[in-house]
């Protein structure tokens, strides 16, 4: 897959959205990309180049990276990926809190409420202080109605960054190659084409 995120603008011809699927699991958890985008190219063939081989990791551990490098390989038709990382102590990111429809419409209704008490406050704001105690009396109302929600737990999450979404995609995966391999007519095969889109998405999961 190529993305002008962690690889060079180059203009093609043919169609391709590959990369949707990656690219939408990057910015639903919030992923830094290390790739340089002027790099040489990490995978090589006598046919040609390409950005395909991808390094990405949490914010607080991009801010780590040093010396992200590709590295010629002769012995592959993809080159090395190299890069050191700072010492530091592991802390955990605090987990992200999804609303449904039905929440953030209470959560709307609840801060407009505060702000049309508040609304008067706003005329007297004439420094910082009584600027962030305001801020911070809406932050309290938003934090106290987001807090009454039930938790949603997702349980047997192995790995990091595994949730629902990638379980269902996963059995879906499985499912395709199953019947796929149970194929006798060739023309039944065409749904190799779904497997093997199925199977990257899971992959660069």
């Amino acid at each position: 897959m190529r993305h002008e995120l962690w690889g060079p603008e180059i203009h093609n011809h043919r169609i391709s959205d590959q990369d949707g699927p990656l690219v939408s699991f990057i910015l639903k958890y919030d992923l830094i990309i290390w790739n340089d985008k002027d790099s040489e190219p990490t995978f090589e063939t006598v046919n040609g180049k390409i950005w395909i081989d991808i390094t990405m990791s949490s914010a607080n551990l991009a801010n780590k990276k040093m010396n992200w490098q590709v590295i010629k390989n002769n012995f592959s038709d993809h080159n090395y990926l190299v890069f050191n990382v700072e010492s530091f102590n592991v802390t955990r990111d605090p987990p992200r809190i999804f609303f449904n429809h039905r929440q953030i419409l209470k959560i709307c209704k609840s801060v407009h409420q505060k702000f049309l008490e508040l609304q008067k406050e706003i005329q007297t704001i004439d420094n910082k202080q009584k600027l962030e105690k305001w801020i911070e009396e809406l932050t309290i109302t938003i934090n106290q109605i987001s807090q009454s929600f039930p938790r949603k737990v997702i349980k047997h999450l192995r790995v990091p960054r595994w949730d629902s979404e990638l379980e269902v995609n996963r059995k879906k995966t499985w499912a395709l190659k199953s019947r796929y391999q149970r194929c006798r007519r060739e023309e039944e095969r065409s749904c190799d084409e779904s497997f093997t889109r199925n199977r990257k998405l899971i992959t660069n999961g």
